[in-house]
């Protein structure tokens, strides 16, 4: 059975940059008990998240995977500017640069859409959603 994070609220994400990781701890709290999933993104070498409520919270409507140059095409001025500040990386000088490097590294795209809140994106070689026990 696949998983969905469809309608699941956004409880709290962790960064774990020596580990390269994104998790999204997510819950459904119209189940009972409530269902807990993990929205894990491995292999990250970029991300932004904009909209982060506190008072509202976030609703998550999809994580879509999606060609990286399409995040590259959106951002990539942004990434030039932010460039001096380490950020996102040396791959990201140019499309073609940038293009390259996701080839030869495996690098997907992946855009947060959400009902309510957070959304962005996340550059990374994998995505799984895992439930329960296996979302540690």
């Amino acid at each position: 059975m696949t998983l969905t994070v469809h309608d699941y609220y956004l409880s709290k994400y962790e960064v774990n940059h020596k580990k390269g990781t994104i998790a999204l701890s997510l819950e459904d709290p119209h189940a009972a008990p409530v269902h807990q999933v993990t929205a894990m993104f491995e292999g990250c070498v970029a991300y932004k998240f904009v909209h982060d409520t506190f008072h509202l919270g976030t609703i998550l409507f999809s994580i879509s995977e999606i060609d990286p140059n399409e995040i590259y095409g959106k951002y990539g001025s942004e990434f030039l500017l932010d460039l001096p500040y380490g950020w996102p990386g040396e791959w990201a000088k140019s499309a073609e640069e940038a293009c390259n490097f996701f080839e030869e590294e495996g690098v997907k795209g992946y855009w947060i859409v959400p009902s309510l809140g957070l959304s962005g994106w996340v550059l990374a070689k994998a995505y799984e959603v895992k439930s329960g026990n296996d979302a540690g």
